[in-house]
């Protein structure tokens, strides 16, 4: 399979953007959130919530460092 051929298996998504992708990083705490029945908007039932940034590796398979934590957003 070559690389064209994969389907991106991550979605990161903070306020009004989304990055499709197949590897993060999270260096610090973070929780997984399961809510079967209280989807996000988004239609998300599963999720992890964390304050720090988060390394992404995108779907050109280029390591980036996402945006900042969600604390720091104004």
């Amino acid at each position: 399979m070559t690389p064209d051929q994969l389907i991106p298996v991550v979605t990161l998504k903070q306020t009004n953007r989304n990055d499709m992708g197949y590897q993060m990083v999270i260096d610090g705490p973070c929780r997984i959130v399961y809510k079967p029945y209280e989807p996000l908007p988004c239609g998300a039932h599963l999720w992890i919530e964390t304050y720090k940034s988060v390394q992404f590796v995108d779907t050109q398979f280029k390591p980036v460092t996402a945006r900042r934590p969600y604390k720091d957003i104004c």
